[in-house]
């Protein structure tokens, strides 16, 4: 839409038909272009999710949000591998935890604990990402 070109009043007039109230007074040519652009592109694309919203409002009012994904995001059956101090450490995601070195673990974090000897956030151990 050419934003770039755009002089001062004609941003302020697209602000206004897209969201429906005046800019701030002292928004500046950079702040009206970025909240246009993003504008359309929710209104393209889609805005956030209710589940980000809800999370972006606990943020908001100062509470905890856990922004780790569970383990059920990885499909049993998939064989996380990690190499340690020369050893090949493999461990099999089931249904409902992990099985490793013939035993089974609810979680990564105790995997982790065995094969180093210290403390580690299983998934960022075994590098996976949580994003």
């Amino acid at each position: 839409m050419a934003l770039k070109t755009k002089t001062v009043k004609e941003l302020r007039e697209q602000y206004k038909a897209l969201y429906n109230k005046e800019p701030l007074a002292n928004s500046t040519i950079k702040k009206l272009q970025e909240r246009i652009a993003y504008r359309l592109q929710e209104l393209a694309f889609g805005g956030l999710s209710d589940d980000s919203k809800s999370k972006l409002l606990k943020i908001a009012e100062g509470k905890d949000v856990v922004h780790a994904r569970k383990h059920r995001d990885l499909l049993p059956g998939t064989i996380i591998t990690r190499q340690w101090q020369g050893i090949n450490h493999k461990v099999e995601v089931m249904e409902d935890g992990f099985y490793y070195s013939g035993k089974k673990y609810k979680t990564l974090s105790p995997i982790a604990l065995d094969i180093t000897g210290t403390k580690w956030n299983g998934k960022r151990f075994f590098k996976i990402s949580n994003g």
